[in-house]
């Protein structure tokens, strides 16, 4: 609690002001970050005291356990959770204040995919695009996914994969269209052409899960969105073409380099297999041809 307490003293009243800079709301989102991995910290703690004690560690490994919790809350939860942030962030500096930082650290891809895709041949970066002004995001699933549908098929069909593959990695990499700024659906990386967008993800550098700013493809439109991953999976990732099974897409799409998290594969298969997909599956049937694309 000393940490936090000479983190907060630290932050001033013009911090805190309804008209706070950029740099002194970048200070303060750091801030805020670093409160919210003390918390995953002890909440870490907390969880490992009960089923890993010192018969199950053995001497010295509940120190070792304590440090790596230490690391792994203040380097790569810190600041995962957007909604814990923004709340702190508009009780601090005030509502219009937080929305703005909020607006600079959101972005189209849920932490958890550690994507990685980008064009072979590994181009520019852009880094000079504007913020994208609207998106694909959806807080209803099966919303979201009445929007996409004739998208997903069509890419499905063009690639030669089964369409809940695809829409079971699109719902990875958005969290079910909640996070699909850009029109971004499958993480795409910015490969040159068009308008990118910086957002924070996760990703896995020598084994080690690391949240990092990245920039992203950005897309006028969810049928952009997924023309263009056709042609990233038939230039770069070619393994995955083909490949009749969910089962077999996302492994060939790991194999491939696609993304850095090595449980990439057993991820969109999980989501494949879930209760949600079998229900929006079900819905989106029986709902005959969707009209509304995306």
């Amino acid at each position: 609690m000393t940490d936090i307490a000479s983190s907060r003293m630290s932050l001033s009243a013009a911090d805190a002001g309804k008209g706070a800079s950029a740099s002194r709301r970048q200070r303060m989102q750091q801030v805020v970050e670093k409160f919210e991995g003390m918390l995953w910290n002890e909440v870490a703690q907390a969880m490992s005291s009960v089923k890993m004690g010192p018969s199950t560690t053995g001497y010295g490994g509940q120190v070792y356990q304590r440090m790596m919790w230490r690391k792994v809350a203040s380097q790569d939860f810190a600041g995962a959770d957007r909604a814990l942030t923004q709340t702190t962030l508009s009780q601090l500096m005030g509502p219009q204040a937080a929305s703005a930082q909020s607006a600079q650290v959101s972005g189209a891809l849920p932490a958890q995919a550690g994507s990685s895709a980008a064009s072979p041949a590994s181009p520019a970066i852009s880094s000079s695009a504007p913020t994208p002004a609207s998106d694909a995001s959806s807080s209803d699933p099966q919303s979201w996914v009445h929007k996409i549908w004739h998208e997903i098929k069509s890419a499905a069909e063009a690639l030669g994969v089964p369409a809940k593959a695809l829409l079971a990695q699109a719902a990875l990499e958005t969290g079910w269209g909640r996070h699909a700024t850009g029109h971004n659906l499958l993480g795409v990386k910015a490969h040159g052409g068009g308008d990118s967008f910086g957002a924070f993800t996760h990703e896995f550098q020598q084994g080690v899960m690391r949240r990092v700013r990245s920039q992203f493809q950005q897309y006028p439109s969810a049928r952009h969105a997924l023309q263009d991953f056709v042609s990233v999976l038939k230039s770069g990732h070619a393994q995955a073409v083909g490949q009749g099974t969910v089962s077999g897409y996302a492994r060939a799409l790991q194999d491939s380099g696609y993304a850095t998290d090595p449980r990439y594969a057993a991820k969109i298969e999980a989501v494949a297999n879930s209760p949600r997909m079998r229900q929006i599956m079900a819905a989106v049937k029986n709902s005959g041809s969707v009209t509304n694309r995306g």
